[in-house]
């Protein structure tokens, strides 16, 4: 139901228009009438109808003059013109007013119906309007904690920003940055990549949520309020504001406040934080760079370790530049890996990744990466991948391009020479004890064996495995080592006075003499009878 004001100073046509039509059924309500401007500015005033159908021509004040005056106080109201004259100053006066309608005298009740629904529909599409933004009002308050988020990141971002501007996107936002000084922190989840890139999407979302909501805790104070964004699903960014300009009481007073909010971290959530923190500074155009300045402390943590909260003013600049050669670190390697001497493996770790010295981002890894590649060859060597240690062959790589501090990539390390070493332990004593096997064949039917087949039948293992394991221990294949086990009885054959040239090749496996001489020859350097004329007594 919409209200209507009727203003004329005509007694018959105000009772006329109140009585004549059934405005109930126009869904208007008449709550008053007035007779003339003056009466109808009051009204309209202490009424605040929907409608207000008013003559034009009245004493005291005219309509468009009280119209006027409502529309300053009033500019929702709608109003209807009424006049017995069709004049072009009227009509101008309507259209300047933005009046809704304009109806002749004497009233045609079918045209003033109309034009009140008119204006009905006029004040049902405002009233629309006003619901939608309303509506959207209201969707920005709730959306306000986003939108304060979004805003912070544009000024950790951009450095280009007109006062004014800034100003007027704060005021929208209730975001008061005005302060005396301001630092900027991160908090950094340490090895999150490693740790929780494999869960789901619900739990990590759930896990930064948590975090800001201890880093929100720990930072905020009665007296000093702070404002934080996540970034992605391992860090918290956020400016800290102080009202007063106390260099030394509010370095204090952030340093106190990340000492609790990593204590909150680690013992409520069982969370390792890294939080970089930027300085004090008191002006907003240099929230940038401050922002720059902590994420350049959380990432100085390679040089060291996490857990720890670093200002950009205690972050060193590295500078230890080494110099290695790969040929002598593959070898160094290779020893400590064989001989899997703890002391040996220390001394590498000192040699290569001393923690007194100030190595250089790219330094730590690349010698990283080269010392896994290293033991990875060692491994390929004899006959084993990291896929036989690890999950697969691609896992430890993976792994190490996460670590992200020198204490952590050196601990990784050791473990990884570690694992090396008692693989290729385990390894290598199965191996042995496959070439004892061999040997001892070998050395009791040297005189039978004709090929390997022989030799391995009762090892369920295949002649060409036998003969890998066999060169790759002994560094000779197996019919090598048999033709040398035949060559060395030969010899001794030869130097015994009781027994005859002739008989030694079917004694020792060959069934002809000539096949005889030419290996032993090629064994020696000297036919079986040089050999014997030479070396007997």
């Amino acid at each position: 139901m919409y209200t209507m004001l009727i203003v004329d100073d005509n007694p018959n046509d105000r009772s006329g228009i109140t009585e004549l039509i059934d405005w109930e059924e126009e869904f208007i309500e008449v709550v008053g009438t007035a007779i003339n401007g003056e009466d109808g500015f009051h009204k309209a005033i202490a009424l605040k109808p929907d409608l207000v159908l008013t003559d034009v021509s009245m004493p005291i004040q005219n309509g468009i003059e009280m119209t006027e005056m409502i529309k300053q106080e009033l500019p929702d109201t709608q109003f209807i013109f009424m006049s017995c004259f069709d004049d072009v100053e009227y009509l101008q006066s309507a259209i300047n007013l933005d009046v809704c309608a304009y109806v002749l005298k004497p009233i045609v009740i079918p045209e003033l119906v109309k034009a009140v629904g008119k204006m009905r529909k006029l004040k049902e599409v405002d009233m629309k309007r006003e619901k939608h933004e309303a509506e959207l009002v209201a969707l920005v308050e709730q959306s306000l904690p986003l939108l304060q988020e979004q805003f912070l990141k544009e000024l950790f971002y951009s450095s280009a920003w007109d006062g004014n501007e800034l100003a007027a996107r704060m005021k929208y936002l209730k975001m008061d940055l005005e302060c005396e000084q301001y630092c900027v922190f991160c908090v950094q989840i340490d090895n999150y990549g490693i740790h929780y890139t494999n869960e789901s999407m619900d739990q990590r979302h759930l896990l930064i949520y948590r975090l800001q909501k201890c880093v929100q805790e720990a930072i905020t104070n009665p007296h000093d309020s702070c404002f934080l964004a996540s970034q992605g699903y391992d860090r918290i960014v956020g400016i800290k504001k102080y009202s007063k300009s106390d260099i030394s009481g509010n370095l204090d007073d952030i340093t106190e406040c990340a000492n609790h909010c990593m204590e909150l971290a680690n013992q409520r959530l069982g969370l390792h934080v890294t939080i970089g923190i930027s300085g004090l500074s008191d002006n907003l155009n240099d929230v940038a760079e401050q922002y720059g300045r902590a994420e350049y402390a959380v990432k100085s943590k390679i040089y060291s370790s996490g857990n720890r909260i670093i200002f950009h003013s205690e972050v060193y600049e590295p500078d230890h530049q080494v110099h290695y050669n790969y040929k002598n670190m593959y070898d160094e390697l290779r020893n400590v890996v064989m001989g899997c001497d703890e002391a040996s493996k220390l001394k590498f770790m000192e040699t290569y990744l001393s923690q007194e010295a100030k190595f250089t981002e790219n330094y730590i890894k690349s010698i990283s990466y080269t010392i896994v590649n290293i033991l990875h060859t060692i491994l390929v060597e004899n006959g084993k991948r990291f896929g036989d240690i690890f999950e697969d062959d691609f896992t430890i790589w993976r792994n190490l391009s996460l670590i992200e501090t020198f204490a952590d990539i050196k601990q990784f390390i050791m473990n990884t020479i570690h694992s090396v070493c008692d693989c290729l332990n385990k390894y290598n004593g199965k191996r042995n004890s496959i070439v004892d096997d061999i040997k001892a064949v070998i050395d009791e039917k040297y005189a039978e064996i004709e090929n390997v087949n022989q030799i391995v039948e009762k090892m369920f293992i295949s002649a060409s495995h036998a003969n890998l394991v066999f060169k790759q221990v002994t560094g000779s294949t197996i019919f090598d080592w048999v033709t040398a086990k035949r060559m060395e009885i030969a010899k001794q054959m030869l130097l015994n006075p009781y027994v005859k040239i002739y008989e030694i090749p079917e004694k020792i496996g060959y069934k002809t003499g000539a096949h005889f001489r030419s290996v032993f020859k090629g064994y020696t350097g000297t036919t079986p009878k040089q050999y014997q004329e030479k070396y007997s007594r």
